[in-house]
């Protein structure tokens, strides 16, 4: 949010709706409608910090791993957590995609899935995770190309400024469609995860997101592109994951 720009509550609604900003289209309303203050969104993210490091340490001690790659993964998950939007700024520099795709995707993955759980580094895990992680990137770039005008006036350079409309389009489209073509990868590579082909069933919908913004409407389709994005992580990444569990027994 751009705060200097949005002095009140009308204010911010009249400058946030040519980009979608709005409630109608599932924005988060916490600042813009000052439902808290800025120090206390501060104060609530160095609580969730402070809860993460106790349960990264609860789950190491009650598991009793002494692999050095979960504490790699956690303190890069916290250090990227941190310089997202502070910091250095990952978002501002277009660089907020590449980081969710890292932390949705490998880190999480291997974290939750491999360490912990087996107490192994498997690459498997890595490849396996990175769909997932696509899919996130994808649901961040929707709202950034939704927001872009606003972004714009604010100084954050988020990767679909930096690209412009037409090529956001392009690499969206490619976020949505890439993890068919991982899965395959992975089918061919590891031949007794064949089951994850099942995925290829809800690929129209994916399809019909990728293609949506391109149409004729592409004003009413880019405003509600994100909320629909958002659907669609839920609904592949539920199927994604119900099948990597089944291949997994």
């Amino acid at each position: 949010n751009c705060n200097h720009l949005m002095p009140t509550r009308s204010e911010a609604v009249v400058s946030t709706q040519s980009t979608g900003d709005t409630k109608e289209h599932n924005a988060d309303p916490t600042l813009v409608e000052k439902i808290l203050t800025e120090d206390e969104v501060i104060n609530a993210a160095w609580i969730c910090f402070a809860f993460s490091m106790m349960f990264f340490g609860s789950g190491v001690v009650f598991m009793g791993r002494a692999h050095l790659i979960p504490y790699i993964l956690f303190f890069k998950g916290m250090f990227v957590g941190y310089n997202y939007s502070s910091g250095m700024r990952f978002k501002h520099n277009a660089l907020g995609e590449l980081v969710v795709y890292s932390i949705f995707g490998p880190t999480i993955g291997v974290f939750v899935s491999s360490c912990l759980n087996k107490g192994l580094f498997s690459w498997l895990v890595f490849v396996a995770a990175s769909p997932f992680g696509l899919l996130a990137a994808a649901v961040l770039l929707a709202n950034n190309i939704r927001d872009a005008g606003n972004d714009l006036k604010c100084g954050v350079h988020t990767l679909a400024n930096r690209l412009g409309l037409k090529k956001s389009l392009n690499v969206y489209g490619g976020l949505l469609i890439l993890p068919y073509l991982q899965v395959t990868g992975i089918v061919l590579m590891w031949e007794e995860y064949y089951h994850l082909l099942y995925l290829w069933l809800v690929a129209p919908f994916s399809l019909y997101c990728a293609i949506r913004p391109h149409r004729q409407e592409a004003t009413t389709a880019i405003a509600e592109m994100f909320s629909l994005t958002l659907s669609h992580y839920h609904l592949v990444g539920a199927v994604y994951i119900t099948l990597w569990t089944y291949c997994m027994q």
